[in-house]
């Protein structure tokens, strides 16, 4: 396969980020182990602030989009998915005690949810989606995208498996991954999503709250 100039540069930008991101994850996960946060402080540093450096070092606009119907967009598609979550309430209640917070630990709660969610839609749609759709056409962004998507998923896989079963948890997070990304596509607004990721944890919160 012969490959033009932009679409080599492009798979060496790639090729950086995610090999950077990465390691720096395993190191910080390695170095934190023995923190009760660890897991969400590795996923914000790894896979939202550096990649955000390096773009900027890049020269290359961040493009996350802005406060239109692309956003309003990516808030209804996670609305959509947190009914399909909230349905399994009645048959699990157990599940969601983890969610009932309140306080201090309510506002601390969000904060690690909004370092947890949000870099997964960032560097999915943002940095591997977009950038793989300008040199390879959108079908390849859309694989790759879906790829990073499913691999960024792994910890909420078997999160997500004692509440849906392992073929409902894999069946939520490609589903998910399939209609975010055609979304995104049509939109290439990726604030809505890290917005609408964060809303439907709150919803699920003081849904159980005041449940």
């Amino acid at each position: 396969m012969n490959l033009s100039t932009e679409q080599k540069k492009v798979l060496r930008d790639m090729s950086l980020i995610c090999i950077i991101s990465s390691i720096l994850f395993f190191v910080l996960e390695f170095i934190l182990k023995n923190y009760v946060y660890h897991h969400q402080i590795a996923v914000f540093i790894s896979f939202m602030i550096v990649p955000v450096i390096i773009l900027m070092l890049m020269k290359k606009p961040l493009k996350v989009g802005k406060i239109d119907k692309g956003f309003v967009y990516g808030i209804l598609v996670y609305l959509f998915f947190f009914f399909w979550v909230m349905v399994y309430y009645f048959f699990n209640p157990e599940f969601f005690g983890v969610f009932n917070v309140k306080g201090e630990e309510f506002v601390l709660y969000n904060i690690l949810i909004i370092m947890n969610v949000t870099p997964v839609d960032f560097f999915s749609k943002r940095i591997i989606q977009l950038e793989i759709m300008k040199g390879f056409g959108e079908w390849w962004g859309m694989y790759a995208q879906i790829t990073v998507w499913m691999v960024g998923h792994v910890y909420e896989l078997f999160w997500l498996k004692n509440l849906m079963g392992v073929e409902g948890a894999l069946l939520f997070i490609t589903v998910s991954g399939i209609v975010t990304g055609f979304v995104y596509l049509k939109t290439k607004n990726v604030l809505g999503f890290m917005f609408g990721h964060w809303l439907l944890n709150l919803f699920v919160i003081l849904t159980v709250i005041l449940l």
